[in-house]
């Protein structure tokens, strides 16, 4: 069987780390978020498994959702809750990769909701350290990942 073609999310390399059908949803819902259905968006991901809802990729895209609605504390909560999930995992989630992204995406969020741009200027600190000796063509999701 062919591999799923993820053509509407932002984060394609993690889409692997979902069984297909999962994958298949969200990248539908990207594709709602993208035309502004929000909401119709918002409810294919909370179709999604719970046990799948505090995943990296699933955290990011819906919070973004959530993000371009202006609906900053409710991203910032899922983010939180992605990085708590991770940890209770035993996850290492000061690795550079979409831990790297959550926290400055959450960064941004509190920036917004709070007035503290502290964690928002630590994360682009972090992110252009990370970034800067990576050349550019060596990226695929530019705020993910590497190719080897």
């Amino acid at each position: 069987m062919p591999p799923v073609r993820i053509v509407n999310g932002r984060f394609r390399s993690l889409y692997v780390t979902l069984d297909e059908d999962t994958a298949l949803k969200l990248d539908k819902a990207v594709l709602y978020g993208k035309v502004g259905a929000y909401e119709d968006a918002l409810a294919l991901i909370a179709s999604i498994p719970p046990e799948l809802q505090c995943s990296a990729v699933i955290s990011v895209e819906r919070s973004l959702l959530l993000w371009n609605q202006r609906k900053y504390l409710q991203a910032a909560e899922i983010l939180r809750k992605a990085i708590a999930f991770a940890q209770s995992e035993g996850k290492d989630v000061r690795t550079h990769g979409i831990y790297t992204l959550i926290r400055l995406l959450l960064g941004n969020a509190e920036y917004n909701t709070e007035g503290d741009f502290t964690s928002a200027r630590d994360s682009m600190q972090e992110t252009r350290l990370w970034l800067q000796s990576v050349a550019i063509e060596k990226l695929d999701d530019v705020q993910v990942s590497c190719t080897g």
